[in-house]
């Protein structure tokens, strides 16, 4: 395991043509704070539209999953023809900010990126979270418009990592790339086994191994 993708980096010469990051969990640590804060504005939404109180929405909202048989509430609001998937994701998503979580500049971050971006590689973020959400929380680190595209749930037509379909927006925007040259960057196990099964350069960022093997590189930090 290295320390972090610059130690990786430097003792590997890794430099694929393609660099793919996760958002939540590897260009920030997740926060169980942001979820809570996103579902509270879940809730202030079905209030609204529902004519619920609070506690009455949070009940709709649980009920709305098991209604559309997932445990995502923005999968089941996609299903459900009563609402506007839009309308619901600038309500939530797009109406969370990332300081309220904790979430602010981060020069180190932003100096890898950069470092990356001045290579000849094309650098994403590949996100199961929608991609309005991954903008206002690369946008609070400072990294704006260092990405050349943001990818989200949205994208992948609702067929989230670690099933094939979440890394088809890659696919389709370099076909022509051998896998070996396309580098993710995950904190979740299970994508980068799928990942790896793509033939894609896998980097598992994780504090510890634990039992599990990487099926390439490990970083305890990204930074």
């Amino acid at each position: 395991m290295y320390k972090n993708l610059s130690a990786l980096l430097a003792a590997t010469g890794l430099s694929p043509c393609v660099w793919v990051f996760d958002n939540d969990g590897t260009l920030y640590q997740q926060s169980h704070e942001a979820s809570m804060l996103v579902e509270v504005l879940m809730d202030q939404f079905f209030a609204v539209q529902m004519g619920l109180s609070m506690e009455e929405a949070a009940d709709f909202r649980r009920e709305l999953r098991r209604l559309h048989s997932t445990k995502f509430t923005y999968h089941a609001v996609n299903a459900d023809p009563r609402f506007d998937l839009a309308a619901f994701s600038e309500a939530t998503y797009g109406a969370v900010n990332p300081k309220d979580f904790g979430l602010a500049y981060d020069p180190l971050v932003v100096n890898l990126i950069q470092r990356l971006r001045k290579t000849a590689a094309r650098l994403y973020v590949l996100t199961n979270n929608p991609r309005l959400f991954a903008l206002r929380t690369t946008h609070a680190q400072g990294l704006s418009g260092l990405f050349h595209d943001v990818f989200g749930i949205d994208e992948m037509h609702f067929d989230f990592k670690p099933s094939p379909g979440g890394f088809a927006p890659i696919l389709a925007r370099h076909p022509a790339a051998h896998p070996s040259e396309i580098v993710i960057v995950e904190d979740n196990y299970a994508n980068c086994v799928a990942a790896a099964d793509l033939g894609w350069t896998t980097v598992w960022l994780t504090p510890f191994l634990g039992g599990e093997t990487p099926p390439h590189y490990a970083i305890s930090s990204l930074v």
